[in-house]
């Protein structure tokens, strides 16, 4: 676990725990989540959460393997940022596909 993703409910929160530079710290509010697109990167590599953020030019990048990772991708699910749905076919994924919510930008 490279990675740790905290949130409450405002606020999420990634943070460094081990061999990453320091720009994958990020934090940002629910409010703020425009789009969320699951990359997956096969079998032998972590898969990674993009998190796109109103008024930021990068997503955040949160791994599948984050410590939190599990929790972090239930509360997208029931804050309707990513439907269940989606997730199940994205975690099923094992050929390389982004799958995105909402599905185009709206602009």
């Amino acid at each position: 676990q490279l990675l740790a993703v905290e949130f409450d409910e405002v606020e999420v929160r990634v943070r460094v725990l081990e061999r990453l530079e320091a720009d994958w710290n990020q934090s940002f509010r629910w409010s703020e989540v425009v789009r969320v697109c699951f990359k997956d990167a096969g079998l032998y590599s972590s898969d990674v959460v993009f998190v796109e953020i109103a008024g930021r030019e990068r997503p955040v990048a949160v791994l599948t393997e984050a410590k939190g990772g599990n929790e972090f991708f239930g509360a997208l699910t029931e804050r309707n940022l990513f439907p269940e749905a989606i997730l199940r076919k994205a975690i099923g994924e094992t050929g390389g596909a982004t799958h995105c919510w909402p599905l185009q930008n709206s602009g």
